[in-house]
């Protein structure tokens, strides 16, 4: 039987240099690598591609407030999946590069949180969630990989919110 819900991650960052500079190409020329591996892993579904005119690059999406932030969404077929790829292999490698690139973050700067199969989630809606954990922390609503809720405590946070799915 399919799954009814999907999880969605953003993770954000503000360059520590211009996007254009040479100590930020090493991010670059891996960015796209690193992503091909992503969509020929287990479970995923979905990226953002960026704004530009080949539509690969995601230093080109635009971060509601601030155009400087690099902005990574996904949608993947299961938190596991998600898990899996993010801490191992050549992107937990280069994530454990992330403060060459990008200033240090006091807030957080990644969120989760589940969508209906086969949706695509927008940068305005992950901008949403990211301010709904940095204020009231994790919740059904957004969450992180150290506390996760289940996809029925989403459909019930958002039925007591009275969103509309």
């Amino acid at each position: 039987m399919p799954a009814e819900f999907h999880v969605a991650q953003v993770n954000i960052g503000l360059p520590a240099v211009p996007v254009d500079s040479p100590g930020f190409r090493d991010f670059v020329e891996n960015f796209d690598p690193i992503n091909r591996q992503a969509q020929f892993s287990k479970g995923y579904v979905w990226r953002l591609f960026g704004g530009s005119p080949d539509g690969r690059r995601v230093v080109d999406a635009v971060w509601p407030g601030d155009p400087r932030v690099v902005v990574n969404l996904s949608v993947w077929e299961t938190l596991d999946d998600l898990r899996d790829f993010v801490y191992q292999g050549d992107h937990a490698a280069f994530m454990r590069r992330r403060k060459e690139f990008f200033v240090s973050m006091p807030e957080a700067f990644q969120v989760l949180w589940w969508v209906p199969a086969w949706t695509v989630p927008t940068v305005e809606e992950a901008h949403g969630r990211l301010l709904h954990l940095r204020e009231h922390g994790p919740t059904p609503h957004a969450f992180t990989f150290r506390r996760v809720f289940t996809p029925q405590s989403a459909e019930e946070f958002a039925s007591k919110a009275g969103e509309q799915r």
